[in-house]
Order: C-alpha cells, then structure tokens, then sequence
C-alpha cells in the first residue's frame, strides 16, 4: 500500500523510526482485488447486510516512486446491502481504507449480479460491481466484472473468474495531474459456512495486473529519471486476502406452507391423571397415575383408595419414592445436556477461519488507534495509540463471535418439560456456543498472527 522509497512521502519520514510500521509498509499492496458478498442464492425480497475486510499484498513494484499514490483503498472494510428480486441481486456498499499512510480514502460501489443455471447442479453468479475510491489524490473510478459458483448450507466452497479496470486523473504535491490506469484478470476461491441467520466468508483472489501511469504538462514534475514511474511494461502478482460476516433477513412466511410440522413432544403436554374405583366409578387418586410394575397398585407418595363394602376413605402412607421422583430430569443433567448439545452443533474450523480477520481489524485498528491519539495528544501518545488500537482490532473478531449466540436458534430436546427448564437450556446452550465460538475465534486469530509473523521473518531474512 506504501511505497518506502518515495523521497516526498510525508508519512514514510514521519514514521521511519518504528519498525514495525516500516514492516507493514513493505508487505500491504497499495492496490486492490477483493469485493467480499455472500455467495448463496438470495432469495425474493431476501435482504444480505455485510461486513467485511480486505488486505491486500503486492500489485506493485515499490522500485517506482509514485507506485503507491495510485488513489485505490487497498486495505480497506467495506459494509454493503443486497436485496434478491428473483433472478438477480443489487445493492450499494460503502467502506473505509486506505490509499496511502496519511491519506485515507472512502469508498461508494453498486453490486449487480444475475443468477445462471439456477436450477441446475452448478448455478453461477454472473455480474459486475462498480465503485468509486475518493482520496486526496484525486477519484479512481473501478470495475470488477466477475463469474463464480454459488454456495448453500451443504456445499461451503466455491470458486470463479475476475477481470479488473482501474481508471483516474490524479493529481499529487504539483499541479500536474497524471492519469492512472490498472487492467488485470484472476482466480477466485473462497469457503462460505451458512447457518438461518448468518454466514462467515473467507476468500483468496490472485490477479494480475498491469499498471500505467502518463504525466501530463508539466516535463519537471518527476526530475530524477525516466523511472519514478510505472510506464506500464510489467505485469505484478497482486493476492487479496478477505473475510466477512453476512446477515441474512428472510421475509416473513417465506417457505411455511412447505414446511414440515413439528414432532410431537407429548413430555411437555400436562394432563391430570385420574384414577377411579372399578366397583364405584369414584376417583380415588389424583395427580401422575404410576403403578406398581408387579402388583400393578397405584403409586404416590400418598394413595387414596377406597372400601368397595363401606365406602370409606383408606389412606396408605409410602415411604418409598415413586418412579416419577427417581426419573426426574434433573438441573444438572438439563445443563450436560445443553453443554453437549452445543459441542455437537459448534464447527470449530469455522470460528477459527473466521478468527483470522483479527489479522486485518489489528492493522486496521492500528492505524486508526495511532492517527486520532497521534492528532489528539500531537504526537505524545502516538505509539500507545497504535498498540491499544490493534489490541482492540484483534479482539474484535472473538467479540463478535462470542456475541453472534444470541443469534442462535435453540432446538429442545424431549427431555424438556416445563417452561422453567426451557428457559435455563436455552440460557446454558447459547452461553456454552458462545465461549466455544470465542475459543475457536481466538486460536484462528492466533494461528494468523503467528503466520503473519513468519512470513515477516521470510521477508526480512530474504532482504
């Protein structure tokens, strides 16, 4: 995203001293590939809000001075409503990113995609999304036509093709404007896991792309060779690392006549057991009829019987528990079964996929964490600013998982029989789902930072 050997860049001077700054500048791209959007069929007046976040690596050769101040948000977060209308998908998406270290930039896109072969085993998504990237340099107009299959709750993969079109008049620290332009073409891969209510994405682009920079008027505007800028004779490997999170609002009454009624559950229907005197048809017991599996008398704590000559009331005391206290559902079996419930329904490789977005939200907060303490302490808290804001980015992804049970939907077991049991399963499974979310979340941010540092140390050793 940054260029290091740029002799006017502002922020590279301001920054030179941190280290670890000067490594994130040398790994970002300052280019851009990657438009995250659920890949399941959206249905009829089915409703998608997205939020995702992109970071992207290569696309350039930092040998070129102005290869950077190209006005893309490469490592930015997008947020984008879609709407289904049948056989095809619309909506508008905003983000937030970062086109240079001092100069942030905002982004305005429309997504349009018709449904192919909806109706056969391999349906596609065709369709193309258009954006605008707003900066200081000036605007970037950018088109993304693409091709890739579709995903549903049993097939979590998918895969396509890409084409890229950047186009923009920039102008820089002259008055001079340079035209910028960036063709390219890739590979999509991406897994989508899809519950009701949400679903999370992760994706890999690998494009290449071609960059072409032309100076207009002023001949002194890059007055140290013919090579401060990309003439457009190469050809780079830009890769786009993303992952999101997409939230599903069905209409209502969608497919309910075609769905099937529920089981039965005759636990939690509560009738009042009479028994009655086979002489005198009177009732002589009241409460849950349990009779004896030998003599086949009826059981209670206390049993009233009554005398077929007299008629009078016999009153047998038993110190035995009945067999409804013996099969109680207990409170601590009710919590086991909640708890191993939710470990049979929780996917751990998912949480922890989705965890590696902490690796992006921690630059992300990073740099946001440093910018406003920098502006607000004038430079004092600078460097606190910047680590306490990528120790809240990299907490953010386990937040939100933690946070996304109380999404969940709860399906009861038989065992069930009162509300007051309801209620407590219900509170002990979205509870246990959410530490197990969080958990897994938290060893997928792990696992990113410790492959991020490696590769670090793989571009630091090669230089």
């Amino acid at each position: 995203m940054w260029s290091v050997v740029s002799f006017y860049d502002y922020a590279f001077l301001k920054v030179k001293h941190r280290p670890l700054l000067l490594v994130l500048l040398l790994t970002f791209g300052c280019h851009n590939n990657a438009h995250l959007r659920t890949q399941k069929i959206v249905e009829k007046k089915e409703s998608v809000i997205s939020i995702s976040g992109v970071l992207p690596i290569g696309g350039i050769d930092d040998s070129y001075n102005i290869d950077d101040e190209n006005g893309i948000s490469g490592m930015r977060g997008e947020l984008s409503y879609i709407k289904g209308f049948g056989n095809y998908e619309l909506g508008p998406y905003a983000g937030f990113g970062l086109s240079d270290f001092d100069d942030p930039g905002f982004i305005l896109g429309f997504d349009y995609k018709s449904y192919l072969n909806i109706h056969s085993n391999y349906p596609a998504k065709l369709g193309t999304q258009f954006e605008l990237n707003f900066s200081e340099y000036g605007q970037i107009f950018h088109i993304k036509p693409s091709l890739i299959t579709v995903t549903n709750q049993q097939k979590a993969g998918y895969f396509g093709i890409h084409g890229l079109l950047y186009n923009g008049s920039l102008k820089l620290w002259n008055p001079s404007p340079y035209n910028y332009s960036s063709l390219g073409f890739g590979f999509t891969i991406g897994t989508e896991y899809i519950s009701s209510k949400l679903s999370i994405q992760a994706q890999t682009d690998l494009s290449i792309v071609n960059n072409a920079f032309r100076i207009e008027g002023d001949s002194n505007f890059l007055y140290y060779d013919d090579y401060n800028y990309d003439p457009g004779d190469d050809y780079y490997l830009l890769v786009g690392l993303s992952a999101g999170v997409n939230f599903f609002n069905a209409p209502e009454g969608r497919n309910k006549p075609f769905e099937p009624m529920p089981i039965p559950n005759y636990k939690k229907i509560k009738t009042k057991g009479f028994h009655y005197d086979p002489n005198t048809g009177e009732i002589i017991s009241s409460g849950t009829t349990k009779f004896d599996p030998n003599t086949g008398e009826l059981l209670s704590s206390q049993t009233e019987i009554f005398d077929p000559n007299t008629g009078e009331k016999i009153i047998k005391q038993r110190t035995e528990k009945s067999y409804s206290e013996e099969d109680r559902f207990t409170q601590r079996q009710l919590v086991d079964l909640a708890k191993k419930n939710a470990q049979e329904k929780h996917i751990g490789a998912l949480w922890s996929l989705f965890g590696l977005t902490g690796v992006p939200s921690s630059a992300f907060g990073s740099i946001f964490g440093l910018l406003i303490l920098d502006e607000v302490s004038n430079g004092a808290l600078a460097f606190p600013g910047f680590i306490l804001g990528g120790m809240f980015g990299a907490t953010l992804p386990s937040v939100i998982a933690k946070g996304s049970s109380k999404l969940t939907k709860v399906a009861y077991p038989p065992e069930i029989e009162t509300t007051e049991q309801e209620l407590k399963y219900k509170k002990t499974y979205k509870s246990e789902i959410g530490n197990l979310r969080q958990k897994s979340t938290v060893a997928g941010t792990v696992g990113g930072f410790v492959a991020f540092a490696a590769f670090i140390m793989l571009v630091v050793v090669g230089n």
